[in-house]
């Protein structure tokens, strides 16, 4: 590429939407700029990148990785957010101060701190608050081994923060309470948005007026909380609310999907608040239940919106967002009547919302003005679904009918049953004619739904689209390569569809789409001849993003990807696998050394790979062996971004290698692509056996200068820099065994403890021996008790990892 191939593809960027994927984009292309050209367009891109929003201008994880190891490049001036966490398995989280002795943060205006780290981000934000001068946007709750964010109230941060996040709204607290803080403000105050308890939230006030302060998210502990806060007049100057009502806990939850439980406390809560709250500005409102489990939802129920409406908020709100709450229909048809008609974005996502309520939803007078639509974790059915669609909301931008959230492998839920009929009525809707964002994931679709969505003659400005967790076959796609859906669409989720190497070779004779930048297959069953008609896809030559997660490509399919001339813009590979895929494997040092002498994948910024345990949060191995990582990461194309997430596997649990890979392994029956595609309906019935977690009481609560000193841990101390493999270092793989290993016991001492070896091997464990009993001393340790008889017994073991034949004896 010459440079004005460069500044054509930088002026695109400059007119294109703006978007943190597009921000990554254009770090890639300058970091690959030749240096001694490279100062004038780094100054283009700052210049416009000045109407961007500074939220989208995110360094991702592994360029923040590779400054903290020391190479931070010119392009580290153009960001203002920090991602120090991947939200890969096998990744550790950035340390913040050992980023902030190598790279300058005083233009960082955003930070989001990771809730779970082996790092002190919270000490170091209260011993080193002068590093982030212009820090406008906070996120940060408790970490039980580094401080409380009670100890940040004085911090000279204040003087710059405008918004300030502790825990998510949707958080339960049924094991603990939300972070506490009174940050110490005055009228001066440039804050607009905090996120505080109730009782913190009016401490803050009582300690001064705060007039910039317009949006707030608050955790209701009690009722007396929701009284007091009730109260208050500067609800008054509120624009935007979140309210997350935690004034009870029942833990009551069956093995199907159910409606959820109320908790009487959260809407008498609700009452309290409602029956006196003065929110005569308020545009904005959310009211957040929490999950139960994977099948229900605790929270306010429908008698908890009967003061909401009576109130009379409803009309005048332009947004409305009820979230995991167990409404259902009957809390719906209450709901549906009292949306006013000035409302541009409705949410009621995960509220067991099914036929009844749908149906008041299509009688509302809140509906012709829609922007935005969200109906998604729902039961709706498809006739109610497709009655939906002929009402007329011609403003319609975004809709969303998405069934639950679900993995593959690890809960089914069941799913939103809009099926082939509902989606067919809503592509064929004169309402869509403007939409620019839809969603049916997980509706139970299939072949007739994707003819009818890239047939449609309504849908010709949408420029996302999400049919992920349904099934289409090669047959589907190959009727769609001149849809003009092509030419507007920019972003394609195609994930868990049981697409096999067919579907991908009809999907990859699309010979046109300009605006596409990212395509999401993951948890298909691409193999390598798939994988090969990706390499070989001409339109992915302005693609940044294309996840293969969990896929099955193997050592010739990631040959293929490396040896492509249309990745040359790809920014990201995943090519993890999860423990119950049946082919997992580790790549060969081939295909590394193909990766390695890749001359089209410049601009890549991370590779992700290896073995994981998405159930548990655990990982097993780096995908590639230590030999083919140091060979990667010698390779002299390379980002430094790049390497260093190729340096991270810090959160590895145990090293294991898989083998090579097998295309033609069977398939167990933990593996998802053995099931048949069927439709999941079920449902609890009311009598059945119900999980019961039980809270322990709670304490009254206290005022924040009764809790004593906060925790602070010292100033962290800074790392030297170091070039190994963090968490591979000084580790070998666990040694491959055969999927039955014969442990031959003879022991007098009943309590001794087995080889540490035995633990790592084993992990389902069948006794064939008489008179046994287990202690579990660890993770990694068995201890057993036989009789005094020397005794064989057999350990079959679940891991793939296992090929060859083992015997383990204790030692005397």
């Amino acid at each position: 590429m010459n440079n004005d191939q460069r500044w054509q593809e930088l002026k695109q960027l400059n007119h294109g939407p703006p978007s943190e994927l597009a921000f990554r984009a254009l770090l890639a292309l300058l970091d690959t700029w030749p240096p001694d050209d490279q100062a004038e367009p780094l100054a283009y891109a700052d210049k416009f990148l000045s109407q961007w929003p500074d939220a989208v201008r995110a360094a991702p994880w592994s360029l923040c990785k590779a400054a903290s190891r020391g190479t931070v490049l010119p392009t580290w001036q153009l960001v203002r957010t920090l991602r120090l966490s991947s939200n890969h398995l096998t990744k550790g989280t950035v340390d913040l101060a050992q980023l902030a002795h190598h790279a300058s943060l005083e233009h960082i205006t955003e930070l989001n701190l990771p809730r779970y780290s082996s790092f002190h981000e919270l000490s170091f934000l209260y011993h080193r608050a002068e590093r982030f001068p212009k820090l406008k946007r906070l996120c940060a709750a408790d970490k039980y081994n580094d401080a409380d964010v009670r100890a940040i109230a004085e911090s000279p941060l204040w003087q710059t923060l405008e918004r300030f996040d502790t825990e998510s709204a949707i958080e339960s607290f049924a094991h603990g309470e939300p972070s506490r803080i009174v940050p110490r403000l005055d009228s001066t105050s440039p804050i607009s948005h905090l996120s505080l308890r109730a009782i913190d939230l009016m401490a803050a006030w009582d300690a001064s007026e705060l007039p910039k302060l317009q949006s707030v998210c608050v955790f209701i502990r009690s009722i007396d909380e929701a009284k007091a806060l009730g109260a208050r007049r500067e609800l008054s100057q509120l624009q935007s609310l979140s309210i997350a009502f935690r004034c009870g806990f029942s833990g009551n939850s069956p093995f199907e999907p159910f409606l959820g439980t109320i908790i009487e406390a959260d809407e008498a809560a609700a009452d309290a608040f409602f029956s006196q709250a003065q929110l005569d500005q308020l545009e904005k409102l959310t009211i957040s239940g929490y999950s139960m489990g994977y099948w229900g939802r605790e929270g306010l129920g429908e008698l908890g919106l009967e003061r909401l409406i009576q109130s009379g908020l409803l009309k005048r709100l332009t947004h409305l967002r009820l979230e995991r709450l167990p409404l259902g229909d009957r809390g719906v048809m209450t709901l549906a009547p009292a949306l006013g008609t000035q409302l541009e974005s409705l949410e009621l996502i995960d509220i067991y919302c099914k036929g009844e309520g749908a149906a008041a939803l299509a009688g509302s007078p809140g509906m012709a003005s829609l922007r935005k639509l969200d109906l998604s974790g729902n039961r709706i059915d498809a006739d109610q679904i497709a009655r939906l669609a002929t009402v007329d909301m011609p403003y319609l931008e975004s809709l969303d009918l998405s069934g639950p959230d679900i993995n593959p492998y690890y809960w089914n839920v069941g799913v939103q049953p809009i099926l082939d009929t509902g989606a067919t009525a809503w592509a064929n809707s004169k309402s869509v004619q403007n939409l620019k964002r839809l969603r049916l994931s997980n509706c139970h679709l299939t072949d007739t739904s994707l003819a009818a969505i890239f047939d449609s003659s309504q849908l010709r400005q949408l420029t996302e689209l999400d049919l992920s967790h349904n099934s289409f076959t090669a047959d589907g796609f190959s009727q769609l390569a001149s849809s003009p859906i092509w030419q507007t669409l920019h972003r394609l989720s195609l994930n868990n569809c049981r697409l096999e190497n067919d579907a991908i070779e009809s999907l990859a004779r699309v010979p046109e789409a300009p605006a596409l930048r990212a395509i999401q297959l993951a948890y298909n069953s691409i193999g390598p001849r798939g994988a090969a008609a990706l390499a070989s896809w001409r339109l992915l030559e302005s693609v940044w993003e294309l996840d293969l997660h969990d896929n099955l490509i193997g050592d010739e399919g990631l040959i293929a990807l490396a040896q492509s001339h249309n990745l040359t813009r790809l920014l990201e590979l995943d090519l993890e696998q999860d423990c119950w895929n049946s082919r997992t494997f580790t790549f060969s040092d081939q295909a590394a050394q193909a990766l390695a002498d890749s001359t089209s994948l410049a601009r890549l910024e991370a590779i992700f790979s290896g073995c994981v345990d998405e159930y548990h949060g655990a990982a097993y191995s780096p995908g590639f062996s230590k030999d083919a990582l140091e060979r990667l990461r010698r390779s002299e194309w390379m980002r430094p971004s790049l390497k260093a997430s190729l340096s991270d596997y810090s959160e590895i649990d145990e090293y294991y290698e898989q083998g090579e890979f097998d295309e033609n392994r069977k398939l167990d029956e933990h593996d998802f692509r053995g099931h048949p595609f069927t439709l999941n309906e079920r449902e609890a019935d009311h009598a059945d056996g119900r999980m019961r977690q039980l809270n322990a009481p709670r304490q009254p609560d206290r005022p924040i200068d009764k809790l004593g000193s906060p925790k602070i841990s010292p100033l962290p101390q800074i790392a030297e820099d170091d070039e190994e493999i963090e968490g591979l270092g000084l580790r070998d793989p666990i040694p491959v065994t055969d999927h039955f290993a014969m442990m031959r016991l003879s022991l007098e001492d009943e309590d001794r403890p087995l080889p540490n070896e035995v633990g790592k091997v084993l992990s389902v464990i069948r006794w064939e021996a008489s008179s046994v009993r287990l202690h579990w001393a660890n993770l990694s340790q068995v201890a057993a008790v036989l009789d005094k008889r020397k005794t064989g017994a057999t350990f079959p073991s679940t891991y793939r990892s296992m090929s060859a034949s083992r015997e383990i004896s204790p030692r005397r």
